[in-house]
């Protein structure tokens, strides 16, 4: 029977920068990294980024949303 495992060494010589990324993640959080104030300010910088990045896009498909709802009058359909 042969196994179907990970080839790490193959996988590593591909992909060498999303391995060591893996590695260090998985280190993180087996280390007891998961929840400490580094790790809620990272999430928190990142929660601020994302909504930075898509609030021009909710902004926009609100105000699509708003005007189709009326019609050419200015009047509620």
């Amino acid at each position: 029977m042969v196994s179907q495992g990970v080839d790490l060494n193959e996988r590593m010589r591909r992909h060498p920068y999303g391995t060591v990324a893996g590695a260090l993640g998985i280190g993180f959080i087996l280390g007891g990294g998961l929840f400490t104030r580094l790790t809620a300010r990272i999430v928190g910088t990142g929660l601020r980024i994302g909504l930075m990045a898509a609030l021009p896009l909710v902004k926009d498909e609100v105000i699509r949303v708003t005007l189709r709802g009326f019609g050419d009058d200015g009047r509620q359909s």
